[in-house]
């Protein structure tokens, strides 16, 4: 293993220690015997540092930051010395770095001093990602930007000293609630402002989320951590093609889906947009339960509307918050002047440029939205055209017996949309594909035993239903649809014919179905450990 990728595993087990995510530190020790040796190396340095107690307390360790000397936001019983400055309380704590509240010992200044978490183990792209985003604040002057006034090192450790912010971050301030519209328009306004600031400097943040707006005694916001900034009027050669950067939940899709060259001043008008529409629902428009999940939403789907979770927001603001969050970086505003032009239209209560998505294209989103239901419903339609084609042939055919299957497919078919429904609303997302695979069996099964004619080739909706069960990404979910696929299939050669007259046929296909069900199962398994170690990778960036 070459250096720079044990220090990136080295740092993924120290982030589960730190989290005490022991089941992730334990299984990186089994994967990876180097990390055991220098954790147990780590281990024995910590005992013999508390053999000698003396000495903690009067000489700061190389690296100040492996753990935090008080609780976090707590005052310890003596400021701690650091070179120029001395550390009064930990105040913030990320994957990659940490935030002390300091005071400059020369001009009795209190500042924020940012070291990276790891001191000298630290990796080269770290470091240089680190001194990176000191250099994109400092080319900043403006009241909505935190300013850095120094940049150093002290005993290996690298720095550096910004405005200290007295006053809470904009996720404190979300955590008691959602924003009424116009404190949120007019919030989003002044952060917008600030970004557009950013973008005529040649500087794209690419990190924008609540936690990185703090807000002053003044309750004015200002803008921080530039660890992700893109300086885009340089040479960008250093940026990795496919590399994903960011916070998934507030990541423009073109960031999300790792095309960083993509990345421009409209990513940051998508995550003012995921931050507006967090202001006014109190939830970001998409929500998973790992990375993976996310990022594959926020590449693939499309938000749904605020109003549906705030029916009293006006409709004007919730166009902005669409606009703003468009798939395509063309259908966005394209600077975030023009969005704060917008919000200050609605402020003032006149018409703004962003207009309501027409008919076709609600319907091509409510598709999008609804992709499972689509399906169906293209089902019962070809079920339909299939049935008249018999009927127009002459064949013996049974309008009443047909109407009344066809009613209890379309029950069937709004039986399942409600039944998902009320299974996410109350928090049962997990029960809800193996309920939607069942009604899917039923539905399927129920429309090759009312068929006029040869149902053979139609046979093709059970593998087709396995294939669909991949996409919920969870084995257990691909063996369960399997299972009722070939259950359904033997009900079906049992009541009717189906065009496969010889026994061995059957074992056959369902031989087939099997075979299908495993090497999905497979696959998502693959898909699962990339997913789990990009969780891994983005926990230790956070």
């Amino acid at each position: 293993m070459d250096d720079d990728r044990l220090a990136e595993k080295l740092e993924a087990y120290l982030e589960a220690i730190h989290e005490q995510r022991d089941q992730d530190a334990v299984a990186l020790r089994r994967q990876h015997p180097e990390i055991a040796r220098l954790a147990d190396c780590l281990d024995g340095l910590d005992r013999l540092g508390d053999s000698y107690p003396s000495l903690q307390e009067t000489t700061p360790p190389d690296d100040c930051l492996g753990k935090p000397h008080s609780p976090h936001g707590s005052q310890p019983d003596s400021p701690l010395g650091f070179g120029k400055y001395e550390l009064l309380e930990e105040i913030g704590r990320g994957g990659m770095g940490v935030v002390f509240k300091a005071r400059h010992l020369e001009l009795q200044r209190v500042v924020a001093v940012k070291m990276l978490l790891f001191g000298q183990l630290s990796t080269p792209d770290q470091i240089e990602r680190f001194h990176a985003e000191a250099r994109a604040a400092a080319r900043l002057s403006h009241p909505s930007i935190v300013p850095i006034f120094d940049v150093g090192q002290e005993n290996g450790q690298h720095y550096f000293a910004m405005e200290y912010v007295e006053g809470e971050s904009l996720a404190e301030r979300l955590r008691r609630g959602r924003l009424e519209p116009m404190e949120a328009a007019r919030l989003t306004t002044r952060i917008a402002v600030s970004v557009d600031y950013l973008h005529q400097q040649g500087v794209i943040h690419r990190d924008l989320k609540p936690s990185n707006v703090l807000f002053d005694t003044a309750d004015f916001p200002k803008l921080t951590d530039f660890g992700l900034a893109k300086v885009f009027t340089e040479d960008t050669s250093r940026t990795r093609s496919g590399a994903i950067a960011g916070t998934p939940a507030y990541m423009a899709p073109e960031q999300a889906a790792g095309r960083s060259r993509n990345v421009t001043p409209s990513s940051d008008v998508y995550s003012l947009g995921v931050m507006l529409y967090e202001m006014l629902t109190g939830r970001t428009p998409f929500q998973a339960d790992n990375a993976l999940d996310l990022l594959v939403d926020v590449v693939e789907s499309d938000p749904v509307s605020p109003r549906h979770y705030r029916r009293d927001l006006p409709r004007a603001l919730e166009w902005i918050c669409l606009k703003c969050l468009a798939k395509d970086p063309g259908e966005r505003y394209r600077s975030a002047a023009e969005l704060a032009e917008d919000l200050r239209r609605f402020q003032a209560e006149e018409s703004v440029n962003a207009q309501p998505a027409g008919r076709f294209e609600r319907l091509v989103r409510w598709m999008r939205q609804e992709p499972g239901l689509t399906v169906r419903i293209g089902v019962v339609i070809f079920t339909a055209l299939v049935q008249w084609r018999h009927w127009l042939s002459g064949e013996p055919f049974s309008l009443t017996g047909q109407l009344i299957v066809f009613v209890a497919l379309i029950l069937l078919l709004l039986g399942r949309s409600l039944v998902l429904r009320v299974h996410f609303r109350w928090g049962l997302s997990r029960a809800a594909p193996y309920v939607a695979a069942g009604l899917d069996a039923l539905l399927v099964t129920c429309v090759l035993l009312n068929l006029g004619g040869d149902a053979g080739p139609l046979l093709v909706a059970y593998p087709l239903m396995i294939v669909g069960s991949g996409l919920w990404f969870r084995r257990s979910v691909v063996w369960w649809t399997t299972g009722l696929t070939i259950a359904s299939y033997l009900v079906v050669a049992w009541l009717r014919p189906i065009g496969l007259d010889r026994s061995e046929y059957h074992f056959l296909f369902i031989v087939g179905l099997l075979m299908m069900g495993f090497v999905l199962v497979y696959q998502v398994r693959r898909v699962r450990l990339l997913g789990s170690h990009l969780d891994q990778l983005r926990a230790a960036e956070d």
